[in-house]
């Protein structure tokens, strides 16, 4: 099963690179982590961040997680924390995290990246970025077949 979820690991890193590629984005290195994969946000406006993670979600895109760009603090008990939420205290563009977990398929990575796919150009679209329709591959994902 180990040996499985590292292959699967595998095919949603090049899936995920491949798609941060096409619109200007990139996959964090992480050499020690083999489980979950960071996609920079850097192209959709920091205030709009937490609204695609949102649409992700309602989309079926479950346990993905949006990491808004902040520096904002955050005090519990006392402690201040920057970026209170995120992997660091150091500012970032905001990324999006997803996870590839023991049993996950490669069909349900691949309709994962579909589903990505499409909901960033719809997303794009309507707040007013860049129109990569035309960089992205064909999408074959109709969000109303849900």
């Amino acid at each position: 099963m180990y040996e499985y979820r590292k292959r699967t690991f595998c095919k949603m890193k090049q899936l995920i690179s491949s798609f941060a590629a096409d619109i200007g984005e990139t996959v964090y290195d992480v050499k020690d982590n083999h489980i979950s994969l960071a996609l920079t946000l850097s192209s959709i406006p920091a205030e709009k961040q937490t609204l695609f993670g949102s649409i992700l979600f309602n989309r079926g895109i479950t346990g993905a997680r949006v990491v808004s760009s902040t520096i904002k603090k955050t005090t519990v008990e006392g402690y201040e924390f920057i970026n209170f939420g995120s992997h660091s205290n150091e500012q970032h563009g905001g990324y999006l995290n997803v996870a590839c977990a023991i049993g996950m398929t490669e069909i349900e990575l691949e309709d994962l990246v579909v589903r990505l796919r499409s909901i960033y150009i719809k997303f794009s679209k309507q707040n007013g970025m860049a129109d990569v329709s035309k960089e992205l591959k064909v999408i074959t994902y109709d969000e109303n077949d849900d």
